[in-house]
């Protein structure tokens, strides 16, 4: 038995002098510290077998000593080993401690013989000699044991700690260096309290620096590169560089190599690494791109360099890789006349002019083929640069353009038209709407924040005319983006027949409006606003379209047209004046208690100072501004609140009546009631519609009263039924609106009916 383990123990003596003879030469202090915890394995391994075989007691508690020493400043390597490897730098300082402590165990140890400060020693008989063995240990081997299991506990609780936040890959190799740690000093302990002259901690000890070797030279823990791999394309014309996290390279490819043509590349792109996470501010280029350079074969070359997370399954980091995209050729176009004529400045895509010529020219070239035009629009992209910057905004159209150069193909042909809208043209077969997707997907979720959220349409024209302008079929794909563009649940949309038709109807409404303004064709219609004793008490009035060929054009298309295209204004501001005029009308014929409600748009707030105007119109028509009631929705106030509150107390100091037109419609109507000091609320039509139920009953009956305990008046919209009227008046509701009572009609027929003129 003594002899097996004598055997044994040269053996791993010359293997452990192997594994450290032919470890990789390396400057890394993880790897000269293994190396020094070999050392003093095999340093312990050749005592341990000198104090089997002596017979002189002296030398055998010496090299006993020799022996337990050895074994201490190999645990103190590997407890260095540990922290450095899991990156636990703050506690490297209590490495100082630990060696003071281990020079006092080694003196205590090696001068045992004399001192028996350690161990007093008792004998065994072994190949015929009397061998040493442990015995009761003194002070000096309380201390050593001591030492020795807080050094291993405190590599437990470090490995443990590191372990619960890695990735799977690297937990197993955690957990793996825990439990041969854990089992050493088991056996440890065992050898210790049983007396054994054999001590068989050390072949646990022998396997515990094989594991550590296999750590450190093999960085890669078992099925990494698979995962990798897998989210790296193979097939890259650009330097890719794959990281662990750590830091260290564990693949490039041929192209990156050619990057850096050195000896040893590897450490190389270890050091760029290095260096740009040396910078706090850097950390966040994971999942961000920069712009670097480097010298090659005498030559400096620009390099557009992006750098992305690998993460596992349960989205923990597994590492990072590096593409490295070059740009020499690129930069060097960009410094010519003919680049900057051609060339979008800031996203270095084509521009709109260059695009065209350049897509108009594929087509033709390949008339027999079928292409897509796709346009691409950010949705109220100026209120992004508004809350972030224009910086900001710059960043979000490069990474659209990157994000492009990396999913369009060759055959394609793609550009900036202006401003934030993108376009692409690429043969149909080529076409994916899953890619363009995901591709905009990736750019919203760059800039998601809680404070805005990018939303990006796209429109999709196929081609059919390969003479027809490029610039028409842009404008038929920017023209699918319009018929989307309020929606936040679309992205794309097709131009197809129907969308040229409903173009061609608003691009007539557009073309007509100014013409049917000023030849008389809008009229005001009035709809009465009846008391719950049957008194008409004043009126809403309407814009109505009655063209003389095509008849009566229903305000529901037009006026839709018209605040797109900001021509509202121009309505608005005839019905005001239209409403003072018969306002004025009324009070010489002797009626002067009958007010005209007229409507504001949101887009009167930038085209017209309202506040002036309506205070000029009144003067002109010498007519007291309480009988023009100004209706405005709760969709003024959506944007730019704080302005056009200000102008709604405005109005109100001037005397007019404010209503609060459509309430209950929105989602901040309650807040509307808050902040504005409004004069009356006209409850929406909706609440009218589908308030059946005591729940919708006790809610409308609820609004009502709060009105009347704010001293806000009523007006029930949208009332068509004798039971909706009188279910309304019994709630205390007094003013009413709707069919059931009047439609809108023209003023002459109202002024009849209403008013006996």
């Amino acid at each position: 038995m003594v002899y097996r383990y004598i055997i044994v123990s040269l053996i791993i003596m010359v293997l452990l002098t192997m594994i450290a003879v032919f470890s990789p030469i390396s400057n890394d202090k993880k790897m000269l510290l293994y190396k020094r915890a070999i050392s003093c394995i095999v340093l312990g391994d050749v005592a341990n077998v000198l104090y089997l075989v002596l017979p002189d007691k002296t030398w055998q508690m010496f090299f006993k000593g020799l022996y337990f020493a050895s074994i201490s400043w190999a645990i103190l390597g590997y407890l260095h080993i540990v922290l450095l490897y899991a990156g636990k730098t703050k506690s490297l300082k209590w490495i100082k401690f630990w060696s003071a402590l281990c020079i006092i165990d080694s003196v205590c140890l090696l001068t045992n013989p004399w001192t028996c400060f350690a161990f007093p020693g008792a004998y065994k008989n072994v190949l015929g000699n009397q061998v040493l063995v442990l015995g009761k240990g003194n002070v000096g081997m309380y201390f050593h044991m001591i030492m020795c299991y807080l050094m291993i506990t405190t590599v437990c609780l470090n490995v443990v700690i590191k372990a619960a936040g890695e990735t799977t890959a690297y937990f197993v190799r955690y957990l793996g260096v825990c439990a041969v740690t854990i089992l050493c000093m088991g056996i440890n302990y065992i050898s210790i309290t049983q007396d054994s002259a054999l001590d068989y901690t050390f072949f646990l000890y022998a396997i515990l620096c094989c594991y550590l070797g296999h750590i450190l030279i093999n960085t890669l823990p078992f099925g990494f590169r698979k995962k990798v791999m897998a989210q790296i394309t193979d097939n890259q014309k650009d330097g890719v560089v794959a990281f662990d996290h750590n830091g260290k390279v564990i693949y490039f490819n041929s192209a990156a190599k050619d990057i850096v043509p050195s000896d040893d590349p590897k450490t190389e792109f270890e050091e760029y690494y290095a260096q740009k996470i040396s910078n706090a501010a850097v950390l966040e280029l994971v999942g961000s791109s920069w712009e670097t350079s480097f010298v090659t074969y005498g030559e400096k070359k620009h390099y557009y360099v992006s750098m992305n997370k690998l993460i596992d399954e349960r989205q923990l980091k597994l590492g990072s890789y590096m593409i490295f995209c070059d740009r020499t050729k690129e930069l060097q176009e960009l410094r010519s006349e003919k680049y900057k004529a051609n060339h979008d400045a800031l996203t270095r895509l084509y521009n709109r002019q260059f695009f065209y010529e350049q897509a108009g020219k594929m087509i033709r070239e390949n008339s027999d083929s079928t292409y897509m035009m796709v346009c691409s629009d950010i949705k109220e992209f100026k209120l992004f640069n508004d809350i972030f910057g224009i910086e900001a905004g710059n960043q979000i159209l490069v990474r659209i353009a990157r994000l492009l150069s990396a999913f369009v193909k060759d055959d394609a042909v793609y550009g900036r038209l202006h401003g934030d809208v993108f376009a692409v043209c690429l043969p149909k077969e080529k076409y994916y709407e899953g890619i363009f997707i995901e591709c905009m997907r990736q750019v919203s979720k760059s800039a998601e924040s809680r404070a805005y959220r990018l939303h990006i349409h796209m429109g999709v024209y196929e081609i059919n005319n390969p003479y027809m302008s490029v610039a028409v079929m842009c404008d038929r794909a920017l023209m699918a983006i319009a018929s989307i563009k309020e929606s936040f649940t679309e992205q794309i949309a097709y131009y197809g027949e129907e969308l040229r038709q409903k173009a061609m109807e608003e691009q007539w409404i557009i073309s007509q409006f100014q013409d049917a303004l000023n030849g008389g064709e809008f009229q005001g219609y009035l709809q009465p606003q009846i008391s719950s004793d049957g008194e008409c008490m004043g009126a809403e009035m309407l814009a109505r379209w009655i063209h003389p060929v095509k008849g009566v054009i229903s305000p529901a298309f037009f006026i839709k047209v018209l605040e797109d295209t900001a021509l509202v204004y121009k309505l608005d501001m005839f019905i005001w004046e239209l409403a003072c005029r018969k306002i004025a009308e009324w009070i010489d014929k002797g009626i002067t208690d009958k007010y005209v409600s007229v409507n504001i748009s949101t887009r009167d707030f930038y085209y017209v100072n309202i506040s002036k105007t309506l205070c000029d119109l009144t003067d002109k028509y010498h007519i007291p501004r309480s009988l023009l009631r100004l209706e405005i929705t709760e969709t003024v106030f959506m944007t730019d609140s704080v302005r056009q509150i200000a102008m709604i107390n405005e109005l109100k100091s001037q005397g007019f009546t404010i209503e609060m037109d459509d309430f209950g419609s929105g989602y901040s109507s309650l807040n509307m009631l808050k902040d504005i000091d409004i004069d009356v609320v006209k409850l929406d039509m909706g609440f009218l519609s589908y308030s059946q139920g005591e729940k919708a009953n006790k809610i409308l009956k609820m609004v009502v009263n709060l009105t009347k305990e704010m001293n806000i008046g009523v007006i029930s919209e949208g009332v068509e039924t004798k039971e909706q009227f009188e279910y309304l008046r019994d709630i205390g509701c007094n003013l009413f609106q709707g069919f059931f009572f009047a439609k809108p009609i023209s003023i002459a027929e109202f002024e009849s009916k209403y008013l006996g003129l």
